[in-house]
This record gives structure tokens, C-alpha cells and sequence, in this order.
């Protein structure tokens, strides 16, 4: 939604509402800074995402062994029993 709405901007701005004038009103330029700046946000967020995960796997893994999984989460992890 926030990456559509951001290039949105670009498109509907009006100066009508006190902003700058979008591609309707003929001004390509916001719609093109709109978009650099969804993309480079897009990719910062998805680097910083690999980073986290990253040092989480080192650091305790990310998911459980095999046979934990098979024979259920609830029941080893939690000892929860489904009546």
C-alpha cells in the first residue's frame, strides 16, 4: 500500500492541496522522484531484512531440527496437547 500511495503521489499531486503538481497536472519530474524514492527504499528495506536474518540464523538458527518439526511444534516446544 505505501508503495503504491508514494507513486500515487506522483501521479495525483495537486497543487490544489498545497502540494507540488503530479503527472496529471504535467509535472513528470515528481512522478519520477517519487518513484526513485520507493525503490530505494524498497531495496533498504530488503537489505536490512537479509542483515537481520542473517546474524539471526548465525546466531541461534531460524528454524527448528527436522524431528522437532515432524512430530509437532506444540508438543515439543510447549507441551501442549490437542484433546
Amino acid at each position: 500500500g505505501g508503495f503504491i500511495g508514494t507513486i500515487g503521489i506522483g501521479v495525483f499531486g495537486s497543487t490544489a492541496f498545497g502540494g507540488a503538481p503530479g503527472l496529471l497536472e504535467g509535472n513528470a519530474t515528481l512522478l519520477w522522484t517519487q518513484i526513485q524514492g520507493a525503490v530505494i527504499v524498497a531495496v533498504y528495506c530488503a537489505a536490512i531484512s537479509f542483515a537481520i536474518l542473517y546474524v539471526l540464523e548465525k546466531a541461534m538458527g531460524l528454524r527448528v531440527d527436522k524431528q522437532i518439526e515432524i512430530e509437532g511444534l506444540d508438543l515439543n516446544l510447549h507441551g501442549e496437547v490437542v484433546p
